[in-house]
């Protein structure tokens, strides 16, 4: 009800934006862990506290990878490496 205290609201983004066919999916495996894929392995997934940077390198993450949601914002990118 409108007046209820214990309101929730939930939702999902999916977005799958790139160029010639190299897009980073994100897909939710649970509560805390997204999954993520791109069909070029010579990418790599930069990620930054703001859409403005600074972009940092992640080297470890490959396509397939879980990744653990923070309570922060986090933007990604794929960059050609």
């Amino acid at each position: 009800s409108a007046t209820s205290s214990d309101k929730v609201f939930g939702g999902l983004l999916r977005a799958s934006v790139g160029t010639c066919g190299v897009g980073l999916r994100i897909t939710p495996v649970s509560l805390t862990q997204v999954r993520l894929d791109w069909s070029d392995a010579t990418y790599k997934v930069q990620t930054a506290p703001a859409i403005t940077g600074p972009w940092s390198t992640q080297a470890a993450l490959t396509p397939g990878s879980l990744v653990t949601k923070t309570p922060a914002n986090q933007f990604m990118r794929l960059i050609k490496q």
